[in-house]
């Protein structure tokens, strides 16, 4: 066999398999490293031949390099496929978590009182579906006592209407009566009385009139017509002057020829609750009420005892009209000013700010 002397010494006897490879290792000293060579016996038509390969101790390292610039980019692509799927997996388990969460939300978003009744969808997870039944249960919980709130005003606001009509019409019959009496035989309080009963009737009537209003399902369909609203304020004034009587209260009117379309009677209901509110809780002071183009200012200060400053303008008729010039969309606004409070109400909310 010519092979080196070193193979020869390591192997004197060659494996007797044929056609496959064998690697062997001679062990060195303590100044030699350790020799890797590879060796195989193969049988062709002319003979027996021994193959061997020989790795030198200088070529040992340049191995050891590139086997481990193998193994490094190996476990790279591993590693960075490794992180690719999970990546992967938490972006679709995100999804699979907030996909329904955000289904829940927009359904939530697009509930009124016309979807209420559907059928609630399947967001996946038994617990997002019973949230949304709570969500619904609540709405539907809301809108039956909105429900029955409106069904009481407009029934409430009805039955009114004929106790007042009553009193309204006894009141003229009266009054005819003290035409035909005698000055002997009237009473000398039978005018004051008649005048209280008066004046508390108009106050329910115009009440019930905002109720009615407020129990109405659509202001959009309300006939409008031209009005004189510095001429509408200066009878609403003449009606109500009545509230200042037995008051020392200066008031001070300044109107400005306007005609504005606007539906007459919802505007007359209005102005009448802020002129009324503004006599009724003054007893002593000032009252302001300043018309210019669509703005209209009723402003009262109270110097007597009477009230405090927390109940000074303030009544049922003043929180009445806050609510039905919200649904009619005319802009307003109530503020105190140290011992004044200033409504300043406008038919036209495109103007802009106050």
């Amino acid at each position: 066999m010519d092979q080196p002397d070193f193979i020869l010494t390591a192997l004197p006897a060659p494996s007797s398999i044929r056609n496959q490879l064998h690697k062997a290792r001679i062990e060195g000293n303590g100044e030699q490293p350790d020799q890797l060579f590879f060796y195989m016996t193969v049988d062709t038509a002319e003979g027996t031949f021994y193959v061997s390969f020989h790795i030198p101790p200088d070529r040992v390292s340049d191995l050891v390099i590139h086997n481990s610039r193998d193994s490094l980019v190996t476990l790279l692509m591993i590693g960075l496929g490794s992180a690719i799927f999970l990546a992967l997996v938490v972006l679709g388990l995100m999804y699979r978590i907030t996909q329904p969460v955000t289904s829940l939300g927009t359904w939530a978003r697009g509930l009124n009182e016309k979807t209420l009744d559907e059928k609630i969808p399947d967001f996946e997870f038994q617990d997002l579906n019973d949230f949304a039944e709570v969500i619904r249960s609540s709405l539907i919980s809301v809108k039956e006592g909105l429900e029955r709130e409106k069904t009481f005003l407009r029934q409430a606001s009805h039955e009114l209407r004929t106790p007042i009509s009553v009193i309204r019409s006894n009141i003229q019959l009266l009054n005819k009566l003290k035409i035909v009496q005698s000055n002997d035989q009237r009473d000398s309080r039978e005018n004051d009385v008649i005048n209280r009963i008066d004046r508390a009737s108009l106050t329910m009537k115009h009440l019930t009139e905002t109720l009615l209003w407020l129990g109405r399902e659509d202001m959009n369909g309300l006939p409008h017509s031209n009005v004189r609203l510095d001429h509408l304020i200066e009878n609403i004034i003449s009606d109500l002057k009545y509230l200042l009587d037995g008051k020392i209260v200066q008031l001070s009117i300044h109107t400005s020829p306007c005609i504005c379309e606007l539906p007459e009677t919802a505007a007359r209901i209005v102005l009448g609750n802020l002129v009324r509110n503004a006599f009724q809780h003054t007893w002593e002071g000032e009252i302001l009420i300043a018309q210019k183009g669509w703005i209209v200012d009723v402003e009262n200060s109270d110097t007597s005892a009477t009230e405090t400053d927390d109940d000074l303008g303030f009544g049922l008729g003043l929180q009445l009209t806050e609510k039905l010039t919200q649904r009619l969309g005319w802009r307003f606004d109530n503020t105190i000013h140290q011992d004044k409070r200033i409504a300043r109400l406008c038919f036209k909310a495109e103007l802009g700010p106050f």
